[in-house]
């Protein structure tokens, strides 16, 4: 696949996909809109827009090329690089660079860029196009008389209103079905976004289970203490499995097999002043915490940042 595919499966999850070196592809919400002029309703959508400024690797990109490709970091760092570079060689030459359902390049004094406008990363709106809300025609209907004593009876005119919900409805209902499909296809990029870390997650944990056992006095004792444990903690935890956050974003600390180990963490963390939660289980039947969670991207987005400083392995879970 080409760099620009992959930028693009990354932005149906992510709010910001940085192309390091370059700049970053960031995705703003817009409201559906109805011109009063056309009478036409465009459903709501994800717009993009090109910020030069944001360049900094987040390694965002290169791992989902190198869990995708089945190649090393460094490779898929290599890959970026060199599509970085042919970009900035074909704009210096004074270059119209054009990629495929994302936008125009072209470089003056700075680097301007122009959306295509025909994409949308809105998952919910996946399938939906513009609906026209012009008043549908009444039907002309004819009834012949053919003896004589019978009346002719004329049907009630349909008003222009109940025609069109009649009719907005059916295209509505096809395009929910439309928008289903679709969604379902890109709802599994959100389990690919950070599948590499997660998994990377579970070797950790393993290791940290092992050398536990390395230190304790006999080798029962593991179960006996583990049984304990989560004995334990299912008392004192009593519906705390009804305590999953519902929040959009979440800045994932961490995920643990054992539940209590889980909120022992959290307990962990919030000691050093961080807003953590539980925020259920992944698909490794993994615990996962989050070291603070947001229904703003913006801020998110910034969190993940600073916490990436004390902790590389920290990643973002959208859902």
């Amino acid at each position: 696949m080409r760099i620009e595919d992959y930028i693009i499966e990354l932005l149906y999850t992510h709010d910001c996909v940085i192309i390091p070196d370059f700049g970053a592809f960031l995705t703003k919400r817009e409201s559906a809109v109805i011109n009063t002029e056309t009478h036409h309703i465009k459903p709501p959508k994800r717009s993009l827009q090109f910020n030069a400024q944001i360049k900094n690797n987040d390694a965002l990109l290169s791992k989902h090329i190198a869990f995708k490709e089945k190649i090393t970091y460094q490779k898929a760092v290599s890959k970026v690089s060199f599509f970085v570079q042919d970009l900035k060689v074909a704009l210096h030459e004074g270059k119209v660079v054009s990629l495929d359902r994302l936008g125009t390049f072209r470089q003056d004094e700075q680097i301007s860029f122009q959306a295509d406008k025909n994409q949308n990363f809105l998952l919910d709106a996946f399938g939906l196009e513009s609906i026209s809300l012009k008043a549908f025609e009444k039907e002309k209907i004819e009834a012949s008389q053919h003896s004589k004593g019978i009346k002719q009876i004329k049907p009630e005119p349909q008003s222009r209103t109940s025609a069109y919900l009649k009719y907005a409805a059916i295209g509505f209902i096809g395009l929910g079905i439309a928008s289903a499909l679709g969604l379902g296809y890109y709802e599994n990029q959100i389990e690919t976004h950070n599948i590499a870390e997660q998994q990377k997650a579970e070797k950790i944990l393993q290791e940290e289970i092992q050398e536990a056992s390395f230190n304790l006095k006999s080798a029962f004792q593991p179960i006996i203490v583990e049984n304990k444990i989560e004995k334990v903690n299912s008392q004192n935890n009593i519906g705390s499995k009804q305590e999953v956050n519902t929040s959009q974003y979440h800045v994932i600390a961490g995920a643990f097999r054992v539940e209590a180990n889980a909120h022992k963490k959290i307990k962990q963390l919030k000691k050093q002043n961080y807003a953590a939660t539980y925020v259920g289980i992944n698909r490794y039947q993994l615990h996962q915490i989050a070291y603070a969670s947001f229904d703003n991207r913006e801020k998110a987005i910034a969190f993940l940042r600073k916490i990436k400083q004390e902790n590389p392995s920290a990643w973002l879970l959208v859902k």
